[in-house]
Formats: structure tokens, sequence, C-alpha cells
């Protein structure tokens, strides 16, 4: 197992309870596990209808390290949620580009 999934057991219960009453290693680590969820915003300029939305969308979030979606149809964004230790921002890329969307920047 490794250390962040170690860290993940440990500090799960942190996330329900007040991050203020844990202990200054404790919340270092948490501060470390949010920190490797990283938003990156995504401009695709052929995203034009709700099913273009939910293609990519979908593939997206079939990918490990995506844990979170959200799109903005008419600004033609979506803001992805990657987990670093899992994925990079080139997969993503290279999914979106692989279903035939022009991703043009992150911004």
């Amino acid at each position: 197992m490794s250390w962040y999934q170690d860290k993940v057991k440990e500090n799960k219960t942190l996330k329900n309870n007040n991050y203020y009453n844990a202990s200054k290693k404790q919340q270092e680590d948490l501060y470390i596990l949010r920190k490797r969820n990283i938003p990156i915003m995504i401009t695709i300029t052929d995203m034009n209808s709700d099913e273009d939305v939910e293609t990519i969308t979908s593939s997206l979030l079939s990918l490990e390290g995506i844990t979170q979606v959200k799109p903005f149809l008419n600004r033609k964004k979506l803001k992805v949620y990657i987990d670093t230790s899992k994925t990079s921002l080139q997969m993503v890329a290279y999914t979106i580009s692989k279903l035939g969307y022009n991703y043009i920047k992150r911004g």
C-alpha cells in the first residue's frame, strides 16, 4: 500500500470531523491529500450541446484520478478536478481528443 493510501485511511475521519481539532501532523497530512486534487479549467471549442457535455463528462469520470467534472456549456468550458497522483492533464487532453473534440487550452 502506498503512503497516499495509508494517509487516506488514517485521515478518513478528519473529513467528517473538525479539521482544527486534529493534531498538527494530521492537519499537514490532510493538506497534502487535498492538494493533490487540483481543479483545471479546460476550453473545448466544439462542445455545443448537452449530449456533448454528457459524452465528455462520462468519459472523463471513467478515468482513474478524475474526481469531479463541472461543465459550463455556455462558455464551452469544463472544470476538471484531477488527482495528480493517479492521472495527468495530458491523459485528460488525450481522452477529449480521442472522443473527437478540440481541446485548445487550459485556463
